[in-house]
């Protein structure tokens, strides 16, 4: 019987003991759960704000103040940074893309494009993609020009249609050359990638004069005409190095015609050309 007890006062003691413990920490989980838990109300009344601010100004049609609220919705971005904060990201990104809607303001609509630039995030490239399309083949506006940059600073998969068919298909040669320089980003987007190798090189090469590559490789050219030299002219030199980019493969001196040796060696199996394999 005296065992009996002797065990059970034993037990209630180690039990108190462990119930101390586990309160000495309690208060700094609590300080910490605390904290969170006002950074993450402070950062939705931010969002709430900013929602009511967008649509008074777009109501007013106050073209400076929402060039304001773009700037408050990067910076709100930027501090949502984390996995915990994804959705809140997601819901910042549709109010900023409701601020040009309907204003009829080029600026605005330039001014949207950079804000979505530097949030850096892919999702923004759903927004970004509207604005990705050349009316007139030969002409190239700011609103398209800044759309082109800004789609290599958020490089997703939903934008290399558009920015393919503006290096082939355009025929004004600074926003073929942009959409070139674009693409060089998206080394990461691994779904297409093997894809915009292949069509940049075919487009690009389609062009290009009689030249002999590093193999001695001579290639005949393809099509003739001020157009076309032109074309070859303003995107061959940008090529090689736009490659390099995209594929992380650095190799000094190699020239256009080396790359399209690469390509033809390789063109089964473009993923091999990229130094992320394993």
């Amino acid at each position: 019987m005296r065992s009996c007890v002797h065990r059970s006062l034993t037990t209630a003691a180690a039990a108190a003991v462990v119930c101390g413990m586990a309160l000495l920490f309690v208060p700094a989980a609590t300080a910490a759960d605390d904290a969170a838990a006002e950074a993450a109300a402070a950062l939705a009344k931010r969002h709430t704000e900013l929602k009511k601010s967008v649509k008074t100004h777009r109501k007013e049609k106050d073209l400076g103040a929402l060039g304001g609220d773009l700037k408050a919705g990067v910076d709100l971005h930027a501090d949502a940074a984390g996995k915990k904060h994804k959705a809140l990201r997601k819901k910042v990104l549709g109010i900023m893309a409701s601020i040009p809607k309907a204003m009829g303001s080029a600026k605005l609509n330039g001014d949207f494009l950079t804000a979505m630039g530097q949030t850096r995030d892919p999702n923004a490239a759903m927004f970004v993609r509207p604005y990705l399309k050349q009316a007139n083949a030969k002409k190239a506006d700011e609103t398209l020009r800044t759309a082109i940059r800004v789609a290599g600073e958020v490089p997703s998969g939903c934008l290399v249609p558009g920015l393919l068919k503006i290096l082939d298909k355009s025929k004004h040669m600074g926003a073929a050359a942009m959409a070139l320089n674009s693409l060089a980003s998206y080394g990461k987007v691994k779904s297409h990638r093997a894809k915009i190798f292949a069509a940049v090189v075919e487009s690009v090469r389609k062009s290009r004069p009689g030249a002999k590559g590093m193999y001695g490789v001579s290639y005949g050219a393809l099509r003739s005409g001020e157009a076309t030299r032109s074309r070859w002219a303003a995107l061959s030199p940008i090529l090689p190095k736009m490659l390099a980019k995209l594929t992380g493969i650095v190799i000094n001196g190699v020239s256009v015609d080396d790359w399209f040796t690469m390509y033809d060696d390789n063109k089964r199996d473009l993923g091999d050309m990229f130094d992320d394999q394993d």
